[in-house]
Parts: C-alpha cells; structure tokens; sequence
C-alpha cells in the first residue's frame, strides 16, 4: 500500500486539479461552449497567477569573452577531433557545411 501523502503533496495536489478546472473552463469559454463575465474570467486569471508561472520573453545580452568565437572551420574541425561528422554538427541549423565551390 502507497505511503499516505503529506500536507504539502495534498494541497499541491489539490491545487493542481483546481488549476486544471479553470484552465478546462476557460478553454470551454474561448471555444464558445460556456459563458464567462469579465468578474468571472479575472478571477480566473488571479487565480492562475498563484498556481502557474506567467511565460515572459528573457532578453540575454552580453560579450563573450576574447577567443570564444569560433569560425565555421574551427568549428569543423573541432567536430571531427571528437568523431563527428560535420553534418552531424550542424543538422539541427540551415547551415550548409558542403564546400563551397569556385564560383566563376
């Protein structure tokens, strides 16, 4: 038989499902299937904010330090000292690591 839950895991349990319920309900709302008044849809949103984090744009900045860039041949040729292939390293970019051809 499972171990009985704590006070914490209860109330964050609880919580969840209760989170869940708004989200149901104003999914349904924004779906047209139920109709929600401004006092009921704020209350929600309050509601949420105590439950869910609010997702905000995080806007990184800075140098790197002297030496940290690297050029697509460096790269390159990093890759195959570990025993990738170069299309392995650059599969997951628009990158296009095939040599580049004299252009006339």
């Amino acid at each position: 038989m499972a171990a009985p839950l704590t006070k914490r895991q209860r109330t964050k349990h609880i919580d969840s499902i209760q989170t869940s319920k708004i989200l149901n309900k104003l999914q349904s709302h924004v779906l047209g299937r139920t109709k929600l008044s401004n006092t009921q849809l704020k209350a929600a949103t309050a509601l949420l904010d105590r439950t869910l984090p609010r997702l905000k744009a995080i806007e990184l900045s800075g140098n790197l330090p002297a030496g940290a860039a690297m050029s697509r041949e460096q790269l390159i040729e990093q890759a195959r000292q570990l025993g990738m292939k170069p299309d392995e390293l650059f599969a997951e970019t628009l990158i296009d690591v095939t040599p580049e051809e004299n252009a006339e």
